[in-house]
């Protein structure tokens, strides 16, 4: 992972890694800071990076009734997954819940 920054670390696995699902360990360690989460988060997380791209990052503790419509499981409440949606109803759907711009 080339990027610098965590921020642009966690962007670059979930856009290059869709429709699997990434443990919070390896984002961890590949964010390489404490607060790991903040750059996942939106307000200049990895999330501010992949919306413009039609990029959707869901968590599985908090996405999951969306991850099952989208037809993504299993996800654990422990691990991300990332998906740019192709069918209107899914880019729709990601749209609604705010995760795609």
């Amino acid at each position: 992972m080339a990027a610098t920054g965590g921020t642009n670390r966690i962007a670059a696995l979930f856009e290059m890694v869709q429709r699997k699902p990434v443990s919070t360990q390896q984002v961890s360690a590949l964010a390489q800071q404490l607060d790991y989460m903040k750059r996942i988060r939106r307000n200049g997380g990895a999330r501010d990076v992949l919306a413009p791209k039609g990029i959707a990052l869901l968590w599985g503790h908090r996405d999951r009734a969306l991850i099952d419509q989208l037809g993504l499981g299993p996800v654990t409440a422990d691990e991300f997954i990332s998906i740019k949606p192709t069918s209107d109803a899914d880019i729709n759907l990601l749209r609604d819940a705010g995760h795609i711009d």
